[in-house]
């Protein structure tokens, strides 16, 4: 698996990251581009990238990044889905209400997001 920098800070992340240890940027993934970015507050819960390629395009987390804590991957800010790619072919999720069930679907989610990164 590639290894990628915040574009804040130039610290070392990688692809499951969801903050910058270094300067706890926000980080997600930008599937057009193949890159992890880091982010700043736009308002409105839209994210900036800081991505030298994004131009400074305005994105927004995945539901399962920003509600469900399952996801890293980012949707442009005009886009109509609240899911992205990755998380739209899941159809199935566990029950959340058995303990360990958020786990296996966070694992679950990472390895597909890995199969489709690859």
């Amino acid at each position: 698996m590639k290894t990628f920098h915040c574009n804040r800070c130039s610290h070392l992340v990688f692809f499951e990251n969801v903050r910058c240890e270094r300067c706890e940027a926000l980080l997600g993934y930008l599937p057009e581009l193949r890159e992890i970015s880091a982010f700043e507050d736009a308002g409105e819960e839209r994210w900036r990238s800081l991505h030298p390629q994004a131009d400074g395009a305005l994105y927004k987390q995945c539901h399962n990044y920003a509600v469900e804590n399952v996801c890293n991957w980012m949707i442009p800010a005009d886009s109509p889905d609240t899911l992205c790619r990755a998380c739209q072919l899941t159809h199935t999720i566990p029950n959340l209400g058995a303990p360990d069930n958020r786990l296996y679907w966070y694992r679950l989610e990472v390895a597909k997001r890995r199969l489709l990164y690859t």
